[in-house]
């Protein structure tokens, strides 16, 4: 049987009822049409809904991404500055050692 998003995820009853007991062309195709649109709109609203979750999880990343730029330039200067004075304490060291 068709597994269709229906409330107990199967066809509708009363619309399986409908296409058994009509002999006209006209209502098994609305009965195939609505259960279509059933099924597309069910699509719609996934595709929409991981759309969303996936835009959420790219404005996280973009946000934790301008944090860290933010913070670099600090660390790195924090860092050149350390290097530097590491550099200075070796040279005072060094004319120390040989005087």
């Amino acid at each position: 049987m068709i597994r269709w998003p229906a409330d107990n995820g199967f066809l509708n009853l009363e619309q399986l009822r409908l296409l058994a007991n009509s002999d006209l062309l006209k209502d098994q195709l609305l009965v195939y049409l609505d259960l279509k649109t059933q099924r597309e709109v069910h699509l719609a609203t996934e595709i929409n809904n991981l759309t969303r979750q996936l835009l959420d999880i790219i404005d996280e990343r973009r946000s934790f991404i301008g944090e860290l730029e933010q913070r670099l330039p600090t660390n790195v200067m924090a860092y050149k500055t350390r290097q530097e004075l590491k550099c200075h304490q070796k040279d005072d060291m060094i004319r120390g050692d040989g005087r």
